[in-house]
């Protein structure tokens, strides 16, 4: 690199969790000009890295939660009466829902794709609330529990702002109105990249209000025993336990 010159390097890197990762500085190696020496400086620079979640696909979640299946299939696109978006045209696609006007402004093929009759909204909650004590023999074993809960929820919220859902998000402090998930997707993934087991009451006031939408399909997170009775726990809710 000449004097006083710049470069930019991408570097990738793979962290082993989700999480904020923290770097106070870093060096500088060379050993120029003729390779003998090594010299070295450091370079104070403070960076912070958010990971997010690992997300699986659709079929491992369907493995994970299998009571799902019929929840993410409903909330795939399909050919009901409300216009859900328009695409390019795919050899598989009727004739009947080519758009003609957009196709002769644009001059490719595009087609109307609507969503299905029986989309519901989808009420998505963590409550990282646990009942293990801190001392617990199996600490190790229900952390990791905790972990896969995180990326399972992380996994599902990717999959509802593939499809297209409406999506209300709750975890401790927050309450994100109903709204397409594919604008929520990301500030879920970083609250589910800082979310970790709590044993306090933070999480009460998640299972206190019910669903926005009445005909809202809720999905509860939580490591809390004994939620059923809550108005997010719905008899045609699903809870899933962060302790399994």
């Amino acid at each position: 690199m000449p004097k006083r010159g710049r470069a930019k390097q991408i570097v990738p890197l793979q962290f082993p969790r989700r999480g904020i990762y923290q770097q106070e500085a870093f060096r500088i190696v060379t050993r120029f000009p003729f390779g003998f020496l090594q010299k070295a400086r450091r370079v104070n620079l403070r960076t912070e890295a958010l990971v997010y979640p690992s997300v699986e696909g659709a079929e491992q979640v369907r493995e994970a939660l299998p009571s799902l299946e019929g929840v993410i299939e409903s909330t795939r696109k399909g050919h009901g009466q409300d216009l859900y978006a328009l695409r390019d045209y795919q050899p598989a696609d009727s004739a009947r829902h080519v758009h003609w006007k957009v196709t002769a402004r644009t001059g490719e093929l595009k087609v109307r794709e609507f969503t299905r009759e029986n989309d519901r909204r989808i009420l998505l909650v963590f409550d990282p609330r646990v009942s293990w004590p801190g001392n617990d023999p199996r600490a190790a074993e229900l952390a990791e529990a905790f972990e896969r809960g995180v990326s399972l929820c992380a996994s599902l919220a990717w999959h509802f702002a593939e499809t297209g859902a409406m999506l209300e998000f709750r975890a401790p402090g927050i309450d994100l109105p109903v709204a397409p998930a594919r604008d929520l997707i990301y500030e879920i993934l970083s609250i589910l990249a800082r979310i970790s087991p709590q044993r306090d009451s933070a999480g009460e006031s998640l299972l206190d209000a019910a669903p926005a939408d009445p005909a809202a399909l809720s999905i509860l997170f939580t490591g809390t025993a004994g939620v059923r009775s809550s108005p997010v726990a719905t008899e045609s809710g699903y809870v899933f336990s962060l302790c399994a």
